[in-house]
């Protein structure tokens, strides 16, 4: 399974960053932990367990962001002054400790099980590492302040990262069915007001005309929709997903109100088709979930919020680094 690059690399339900707990520099237990991990205590950006960050790495995968990111929305990140450039700004930092934070927690996780990288795959990490730090210009290396062996540390991080995901979700299930992933199109009459859900189904059961009768019952603008199981509440998902076309159902609770649904079409081929790939990635999700709830709940995390605060984006037209995760993909993307 392919890991996509420029969105969230796990995204299982919870984000490490909001369990880093901010603290400041003065940071004690920081300083004696950095001399026995042979880490500066004035270059981490954060920690997860006995996995630490450093500036320069995080200003890799920021500047890599910061890139990526340098026009977005129309906003050029670069020109861009005011409420515009902070926001940006602000969004890809929260973006960058976001992800590192997940790929720390992970390879936090493959430690703590006793799992390594075989010499083969650390074979690729260093090639990778070689290869990216090769093709920063002089301007990119100044400004995250990276070497090789920091490339090398992020690599090896994500590449355990990689590894610890591909071991939750081994047993998962690859093959997705047509009624798993089936999505349909119906017509609704929805309403909070009980009595008129009622009255609307009283009146097709004497084959009054659903449209008709969802326009003066309903209180949705439109009544037409497509749906999915993982749409659908629990407990009408059966009753729902059993119609066949141009059959409708009982008065149904929904949310604040009652519903009747009608199957124009039970199952959209194309639709269906694009849903297996939504209800792959969340049975792998799910998969990897509970361990990586319990280990973000329970692991010491932190992030130095002054040092990150001090970290800028400067504004460089010579610096257009954007293939961080496409090199690591080039060299070690079917270990995984």
């Amino acid at each position: 399974m392919r890991f996509k690059k420029l969105a969230v690399f796990f995204m299982i339900g919870v984000l490490v960053v909001g369990c880093l707990s901010g603290c400041k520099d003065k940071d004690e237990n920081a300083s004696k932990e950095s001399k026995k991990n042979n880490v500066s205590s004035s270059s981490i950006v954060f920690k997860v367990g006995k996995e630490k960050c450093s500036v320069s790495e995080a200003k890799v995968l920021l500047l890599n962001y910061q890139n990526q990111y340098r026009d977005v929305y129309g906003v050029d990140l670069w020109s861009a002054t005011g409420a515009d450039n902070t926001e940006l700004v602000t969004y890809i930092k929260d973006l960058t400790v976001s992800q590192l934070a997940e790929i720390y927690l992970m390879s936090h996780i493959g430690t703590d099980q006793d799992m390594e990288l075989t010499e083969e795959e650390m074979a690729h990490v260093e090639a990778a590492a070689a290869a990216y730090y090769s093709s920063l210009n002089q301007e990119e290396k100044d400004y995250t302040g990276a070497t090789e062996k920091d490339i090398k540390s992020l690599y090896e991080h994500y590449a355990m990262a990689r590894k610890v995901y591909a071991t939750l979700t081994q047993g998962v299930n690859q093959e997705v069915s047509d009624d798993a992933a089936r999505v349909m199109s119906v017509m609704q009459i929805y309403n909070e007001d009980e009595a008129k859900v009622r009255n609307a189904y009283n009146q097709l059961k004497k084959g009054n005309d659903f449209a008709k009768t969802a326009k003066t019952y309903g209180s949705l603008t439109s009544i037409h929709s497509t749906i999915n199981r993982a749409d659908t509440p629990d407990d009408i998902e059966e009753t729902v997903f059993g119609l066949s076309n141009k059959e409708y159902t009982e008065v149904l609770p929904l949310g604040e109100g009652y519903v009747i649904y009608y199957c124009v079409n039970n199952m959209e081929e194309e639709l269906t088709l694009e849903n297996k790939d939504v209800v792959l990635k969340q049975r792998m999700e799910d998969a990897v979930n509970k361990t990586y709830s319990t280990y973000a709940a329970s692991t010491d995390s932190k992030l130095y919020t002054d040092k990150w605060s001090k970290v800028s984006m400067e504004p460089n037209e010579a610096m257009v680094t954007i293939s961080f995760f496409d090199v690591f993909e080039e060299h070690c993307g079917e270990d995984y």
